[in-house]
Formats: C-alpha cells, sequence, structure tokens
C-alpha cells in the first residue's frame, strides 16, 4: 500500500524507510528481506561498512533499540522474516529454548528420544543423547580396543 506522500505502509502503522522498499516481499503476514541472505537463511544488509542481520536493522529502525544483553527471535520461524510484529527481543537462552531444532524427536538413526532412551547433560540441557547410538558407540569402542592391545 503505498502513503499520499509516496512511502510504502507495510502492515499497521509501520513505515518501511523508502530506500528499502524494494528489498522487502510482503508474503501473507511475514516481510522476506529480497537483498542477500547469509548461509544460515538470516537476511543480510551493509550499513555504514559494516555487515548487519537484515531483521535486527529493521527492528531497531521500526521499533527502537534492542536491549543490552537480548537477541531477536523470530516468532513466525522465517529467518528472511524483517516484520516487526513478528520480532521478539529476548534472552539467548530463551531463544534456544523456543528453537524446534533444540528439541529433536528422534536421533539421526531414527530412534525416538523419549525419557527412558535419552542423556540429557547437565551442563548443557539443550544436548540430548540416544542411549541406544551410545550404546553402540561404547561396544564399538571397545571391540577396536581389544583388537588393538
Amino acid at each position: 500500500m503505498i502513503t499520499e506522500n509516496g512511502t510504502r505502509l507495510y502492515g499497521p502503522r509501520r513505515l518501511l524507510p523508502e530506500t528499502m522498499h524494494e528489498y522487502v516481499d510482503v508474503q501473507g503476514d511475514c516481510w522476506i528481506w529480497q537483498r542477500e541472505i547469509d548461509r544460515h537463511g538470516y537476511g543480510r544488509v551493509r550499513k555504514q561498512g559494516h555487515n548487519r542481520r537484515a531483521h535486527r536493522l529493521v527492528y531497531e529502525l521500526l521499533v527502537g533499540p534492542i536491549p543490552d544483553g537480548m537477541t531477536i527471535d523470530h516468532l513466525c520461524r522465517v529467518r528472511s522474516c524483517v516484520n516487526p510484529d513478528h520480532l521478539e527481543p529476548v534472552t539467548a537462552t530463551e531463544n534456544v529454548r523456543r528453537s524446534p531444532l533444540v528439541t529433536p524427536t528422534h536421533c539421526v538413526n531414527g530412534h525416538l528420544l523419549a525419557d527412558g532412551n535419552v542423556y540429557v547433560s547437565a551442563g548443557r540441557p539443550t544436548w540430548k543423547v540416544c542411549r541406544l547410538c551410545q550404546r553402540k558407540r561404547s561396544r564399538d569402542w571397545m571391540r577396536r580396543k581389544r583388537s588393538t592391545s
């Protein structure tokens, strides 16, 4: 939608700087970054000689500064989305806890990571190890150790 002064309006009462209009494609509720995307799927932008993540820059432009010690969580789970309504400042721990990649339901070999089949590290609560796979690794290691001695 174009306002009477020629600027584009994305979402309710949100004005994106005119220089960034061609960088964003509105797809449903998400504002998808159309320029450079890094290897992790986040939009990248160069500002004042520094590479920045696009969602952080747009959040700062439209909402305000990101509080110290906070990171930006994509509530929509679309990493290239820069819609400030989909972005929330949270602690790094909370961001990791919310991540769907952190709480797998199965190990890489397809075993269910249920209460009886999972080790959870006390120091790294998001790190899970399949007990069945760990037992197999231990048995294989013992076999190799016996065969070399």
